[in-house]
């Protein structure tokens, strides 16, 4: 055996860092091996990567991971495997403890599966630029894609997600990655296949080295091997960096790659950097429209002078000359179909590709103008800008867009998401939805948002009704499940809400708010574990979103876990301090419960000052100033609280603070306005009493204690003052006998109940 499968072997069953207990081994690539772990304190399945002891790795590059915030969890994307943990184990082993999903590599998912159809690897491929994307926006570079490195995830439905490893993972080692194959030849074998010409020869490596390896990648999906194919790494890497890849559809003609995929392909596979993509959301623009309907069968000159001609001059590509097939053919049809042709003129405003496509993205590469592209590029732009949350440079974008003369409902639908994302009057959005749904009524992802515009300002019935309409569009790319799921918990049918939620946040289209209100749906069925994970996914998916943040916060309150509760409602509060009073409130209340008043007020202060006439945090913070004896102004905050709120707990407070200060009519008038609130509260009816006893008022004070008794028998205390007053007061005494030993059972220790039951026995 191996000195690499025994190193694994002596990990399996310890413990790293306190944390993470080693489960089993999963499988081992070239910068380490990965092992099922579980989180000792959540009981929590993660995966663990632990580097190879070989590798050097400084103390500089373990700070230099963390900064660039790949490690500490600053990059989000659905389609990337989360990073929870980084450290160096006993100051030894250097892990990462990763999100765990079940399923395959994509290798291994190739090798069983065979090659993809064109519609399942641009699906897949997609998602992994839609990552790079994100990344690449961050400044993050893969460095190492591979379908190693890309697992596919079968979900309820049986449609296939990808989850994306090792982010920047390859920079934390101190010497160049091509340098580990001198070394480690066989370790390192997978990754030279999909590394760039760029990176072969040692120069600077940027996000297009990324998209270099995604295509190489793509090739494989639909060929089920690599167009680069050498006996040897060194013959290997001859073939990457002089020769052009072989094109799909000579090599392989009869797999019918449509012509757009092949254009796609052509381009990403450039030598180079100059002459590819210069963005993944380029690559996904041109995906999007390929026509899957025209196959492809050029030749490999056609098809590469094809790609060249896209990649260095975007207005001088075959797509130019499709208006004047399609003009040439229209002349001729012209005496047959001239009734139809005004129709479509008066219908279309000339543009006979609006009946065939809706959206400009819908048409292939091939068919798209340079005004169409020119506004691609504005949409894909906006996107970028509103994916950073600068909304003002998002908009600005939308609204050049708005003006070009190929304009369609794409612009609106994105208008409208920037409009809610900066929470704008809702009405501006649900305007742009109107229009987008004016110009294509079958848009499902237009009349989708229009349903949560619908439901986020309380027309359930509205809502109900866009979102059932996606649902019977036959051609509807998305899932209204989480949305009907919303609606049935909103109307408290939670058994009717989970199911539905449970399958939204499955869908491809799964966003924040499906995972959001399943947690809330969670919770409402008393499973908190499970909404607790539901509230990290939404949080996951839409960081931004202080309800998913403090939901979260709350959800770990029910279960106990106060640290974690309160690292999240201060974040849900730094998040949106004008709406995040929940959190504000409930932060507040725990820190009043553990006696930590000052730190409550540092929090209720300045939410008052954003809610001057929120009764609750009004109340709160009377309780926080009676926590720190400054009686007076405790009772005037919860007098202020009290004149717009009804709470039963802060009219007994206010009762205890009048009381303590000898004002019995308003000690009596604060607890009379509990018990008219909650006419059962026996704490209520207790200091009730006892103001009564005090003033002289016997037989009424009686009364007050056999109610509070009555209500809760478990009270010790109020067992105490009925023995007491029947004692004392009552014509019977020995009637004391049985709350006086009540009281002790329930733990009381007042030594005079001892001689009193004596007596009572005597």
């Amino acid at each position: 055996m191996g000195p690499q499968a025994e190193q694994g072997d002596t990990l399996l069953g310890q413990t790293l860092s306190g944390k993470y207990r080693i489960i089993s081994e999963l499988g081992s690539g070239s910068m380490g091996t990965v092992y099922l772990g579980e989180h000792l304190g959540l009981k929590k399945k993660v995966a663990l990567k632990i580097l190879h002891p070989d590798l050097h790795v400084s103390d500089e590059s373990l700070k230099r991971f963390q900064r660039e915030g790949i490690a500490a969890g600053s990059f989000n994307h659905p389609n990337a495997i989360q990073i929870f943990d980084f450290d160096r184990a006993e100051g030894k082993h250097i892990y990462l403890a990763l999100e765990f999903c079940e399923g395959q590599n994509l290798k291994v998912y190739l090798g069983e599966s065979g090659p993809l159809s064109p519609l399942v690897a641009v699906r897949l491929i997609r998602q992994v630029l839609s990552t790079l994307a994100e990344a690449h926006a961050q400044g993050i570079v893969h460095r190492d894609l591979k379908p190693d490195n890309i697992m596919i995830v079968e979900n309820a439905a049986g449609e296939l997600t990808v989850k994306v490893l090792d982010f920047g993972l390859s920079k934390l080692v101190d010497r160049p990655l091509e340098a580990s194959l001198q070394t480690q030849t066989g370790r390192i074998m997978g990754t030279p296949l999909y590394m760039s010409p760029e990176q072969w020869a040692g120069g600077d490596v940027d996000g297009r080295s990324d998209l270099y390896s995604a295509g190489l990648i793509l090739y494989e999906m639909l060929s089920c091997h690599h167009p680069f194919r050498g006996s040897t790494i060194t013959e290997t890497m001859v073939k990457s960096t002089s020769q052009e890849a072989p094109s799909l559809a000579d090599a392989r003609p009869e797999l019918k790659i449509p012509v757009g995929l092949v254009q796609v392909l052509d381009r990403a596979m450039q030598k180079r950097k100059a002459d590819r993509y210069q963005s993944a959301t380029q690559m996904i623009i041109d995906l999007d429209g390929v026509d899957f309907g025209k196959i492809s069968k050029q030749n490999r000159s056609t098809s590469s002078q094809s790609a060249i001609k896209v990649s260095r001059s975007p207005n001088s590509s075959a797509a130019e000359d499709a208006p004047k097939r399609r003009g040439l053919l229209v002349a001729i049809a012209a005496f047959v179909l001239l009734g139809a042709l005004i129709w479509a003129v008066f219908q279309f405003g000339g543009s006979l590709a609006g009946n065939q496509y809706p959206r400009v993205s819908m048409k292939s590469a091939e068919e798209r103008t340079a005004e169409d592209t020119r506004y691609l590029n504005l949409l894909a732009e906006a996107r970028a800008e509103f994916g950073q949350q600068r909304y003002v440079n998002a908009l600005m974008k939308i609204s050049a867009a708005k003006e070009s003369p190929v304009a369609d409902s794409e612009a609106n639908l994105l208008s409208a998401r920037i409009n809610l994302g900066r929470e704008e009057d809702i009405s501006l959005a649900r305007k742009d939805l109107e229009e987008a749904l004016e110009l294509d009524p079958d848009y499902a992802e237009a009349r989708l948002e229009l349903g949560w515009v619908e439901f986020a300002v309380g027309d359930m019935e509205a809502a109900e009704l866009q979102f059932e309409a996606v649902s019977a569009l036959a051609n509807a790319a998305v899932s209204a499940e989480g949305g009907l799921g919303a609606i049935a918990y909103e109307r408290q049918d939670y058994d009717g809400a989970e199911p539905l939620l449970s399958a939204g946040s499955q869908a491809a289209n799964a966003g924040s708010r499906e995972y959001l209100y399943l947690g809330r749906c969670q919770i409402a069925l008393g499973s908190k574990e499970p909404a607790i994970e539901s509230f990290i996914e939404a949080k996951r998916r839409d960081p931004s979103s202080w309800e998913a943040v403090s939901d979260l916060g709350e959800a770990y309150l029910r279960v106990g876990d106060m640290g974690k509760a309160e690292t999240q409602l201060k974040q849900a509060i730094d998040l949106d301090a004008v709406r995040a009073i929940v959190a504000q409130g409930a932060l507040a209340s725990m820190l009043i419960s553990q006696g930590r008043h000052e730190d409550a007020m540092l929090i209720l202060d300045p939410a008052i000052q954003l809610h001057p006439n929120a009764g609750p945090l009004h109340i709160l913070r009377g309780a926080a100033l009676q926590g720190t004896g400054n009686r007076g102004e405790a009772i005037r905050s919860l007098e202020k609280g009290l004149a717009n709120t009804q709470d039963a707990q802060a009219w007994i407070l206010l009762g205890l603070l009048h009381q303590d200060a000898g004002n019995l009519d308003e000690a009596t008038q604060a607890y009379n306005s509990a018990l008219s609130v909650d006419g059962a509260n026996a704490k209520a009816l207790l200091q009730l009493g006892l103001v009564l006893f005090s003033q002289g008022k016997y037989e009424r004070a009686g009364t007050r204690f056999q109610s509070a008794v009555d209500r809760d028998p478990g009270d010790a205390y109020a067992r105490l003052c009925l023995a007491i007053y029947l004692m004392d007061f009552s014509e019977d005494p020995a009637l004391a006998r049985p709350h006086f030993e009540a009281y002790q059972a329930l733990g009381g220790n007042d030594s005079r109940v001892v001689g009193w039951l004596n007596n009572l026995r005597d």
